[in-house]
């Protein structure tokens, strides 16, 4: 690949982030479209770490607290929705709960296309006011980025214990997002196994849902005899999380493979 195929590659995918954001937020906005929801929130995830990673590869401040509200009132629906279709699951199904939330949801909804203009002046805020520059830095600088980013993300499970899992998942997150946005003439020489690192966030996640799940049915269980779906949960959480810690070591040993 030419060195200027390589320059703008990460304004790139950020432009592409950004066009994906702001419809996104329109189409939720006139559909209610669950997918949508999440979509918006995966394009500011991204969008965040790419600006994170400018700052720590320019030394350069990049702002994007304007995209904080509507990343929050999405998140409030979308965890709203999750719980809808978790209630929609169990054997005995509680009416006045799942009445309950849904009223919530339609009351965040209609705030959200109340703002949902407001929101797209935000994001073409956040776009305006943030120019990367044109040339990526050198690989050096970039095997240096990713072998700290991934080392600090690595102690936190150095010695697994189940609040820093979440956050371990967050970081590693932000660099699979940055790794797969390089040209692949630069991902071969960063060091980074992104297969091994991805699968050990996938089991994370999965163990996060059944923690979500739980936690937000001991929360109601006065709504409902929820006793033993808890117990069945209870016990998937503890051989996921056993599972995760048997193997951490192994994938962390793996991921410096390369």
């Amino acid at each position: 690949m030419k060195k200027s195929a390589e320059k703008n590659i990460i304004n790139y995918f950020l432009a592409q982030e950004i066009k994906s954001l702001k419809h996104h937020i329109v189409l939720f906005a006139q559909t209610n479209n669950f997918e949508s929801l999440h979509k918006l929130r995966v394009n500011i995830k991204k969008i965040r770490a790419f600006y994170a990673f400018a700052e720590r590869s320019y030394g350069k401040k990049y702002q994007t607290n304007k995209l904080k509200a509507v990343f929050q009132l999405a998140g409030e629906i979308r965890q709203l929705q999750v719980n809808s279709l978790l209630i929609r699951a169990l054997e005995e199904l509680p009416q006045q709960l799942l009445v309950q939330l849904n009223q919530q949801e339609n009351l965040l909804y209609k705030d959200f296309v109340s703002n949902h203009l407001s929101f797209l002046n935000d994001v073409n805020k956040v776009a305006a006011e943030n120019s990367l520059p044109t040339e990526l830095p050198g690989t050096k600088v970039l095997k240096k980025i990713f072998k700290q980013k991934q080392k600090q993300a690595m102690s936190m499970v150095k010695h697994p214990k189940r609040k820093r899992l979440h956050r371990f998942r967050k970081s590693i997150k932000k660099l699979l997002y940055i790794f797969k946005a390089l040209p692949k003439t630069v991902r071969q020489h960063i060091g980074f196994n992104n297969k091994v690192l991805n699968k050990l966030q996938l089991r994370i996640g999965l163990w996060h849902d059944t923690a979500a799940a739980m936690f937000f049915i001991k929360q109601h269980n006065d709504q409902g005899n929820f006793n033993l779906y808890l117990s069945v949960l209870h016990e998937k959480e503890k051989r996921q999380f056993k599972n995760i810690c048997l193997n951490i070591d192994r994938l962390i040993a793996k991921s410096s493979d390369k």
